[in-house]
């Protein structure tokens, strides 16, 4: 399977659901390997259709894929600093019982 083919495909169905249209900013992880897909690298893929955008973005978060893994908590509050390229995580997303 194509890594950048697959990430514009994602991508592509992210834009037609219309969830870009209300997001706060977008992390997208690092792509180990990716091969060029149709022309674009993962890279271009991502300042093709992500940059024009213009919505804070933040590239290469080591999750799952690649040699450091971190878990990153779906609809937690967040502070997305794209100038220090850092992700920090508000409050607490579970519990142990």
């Amino acid at each position: 399977m194509n890594q950048s083919n697959t990430v514009y495909r994602y991508l592509k169905h992210l834009e037609m659901a219309g969830k870009f249209d209300d997001c706060l900013g977008i992390i997208m992880g690092e792509c180990t390997g990716c091969p060029v897909s149709y022309g674009e690298s993962y890279e271009e893929v991502i300042e093709n259709f992500l940059v024009p955008l213009d919505k804070p973005l933040m590239t290469g978060l080591t999750t799952a894929h690649g040699l450091f893994k971190a878990a990153v908590p779906i609809g937690a509050m967040a502070n997305l600093d794209t100038v220090n390229n850092t992700l920090t995580i508000l409050e607490p997303t579970a519990s142990f019982f």
